[in-house]
């Protein structure tokens, strides 16, 4: 299942980007999206960044408001709720 499979990611690396995850469990950066609001609603992570894509420091003709999904995919969320083994041993 993917919101565990992002779950365990987190919990072992403590930091990731939409863009990061989505590559890694091979889906869509809106399916990621869904998963991390609801992570970010139960407390598990919050977001750290929401940097403009790298295309705003390459001299994007838009002005850089650039698609909402590649800003989306340039978030990045931080893990901080405890891990499993954690709620066993604490």
């Amino acid at each position: 299942m993917l919101l565990s499979d992002i779950r365990h990611h987190l919990t072992e690396n403590r930091i990731a980007s939409v863009q990061e995850l989505s590559n890694r469990f091979d889906t869509d950066i809106e399916a990621v999206e869904d998963i991390m609001a609801v992570l970010e609603r139960k407390g598990s992570v919050r977001l750290l960044s929401d940097a403009p894509p790298a295309c705003a420091s390459d001299g994007c003709s838009c002005g850089c408001g650039c698609s909402s999904s590649a800003q989306k995919s340039a978030e990045i969320y931080e893990w901080i709720g405890r891990s499993k083994r954690d709620r066993q041993t604490g």
